[in-house]
């Protein structure tokens, strides 16, 4: 990893925002991606790297339109079906 890489991948996201806006738990979300509930919150709180395949799984599971989503914006203010 270089060192760019890790600087942008602890920088500001939107990982706990859409987390939240899907009303997902980090318990269920450790899961779908094969990470433990602190890993999900060590990542949203900027204190561990994500890694691609673990932004990919979350983007999935959050119904983001791309995993850079899930970086560069925040949720739509509703969700899909909601009114």
């Amino acid at each position: 990893m270089t060192p760019d890489m890790s600087k942008r991948q602890l920088g500001p996201h939107q990982m706990r925002a859409w987390r939240e806006w899907a009303g997902i738990t980090q318990v269920d979300a450790g899961k779908h991606v094969g990470r433990t509930h602190a890993t999900i919150g060590r990542i949203e709180n900027r204190k561990l790297p994500y890694s691609q395949d673990i932004l990919e799984g979350l983007a999935e599971l959050y119904g983001a339109n791309s995993p850079a989503d899930l970086v560069d914006r925040p949720p739509p203010k509703r969700r899909p079906g909601s009114g």
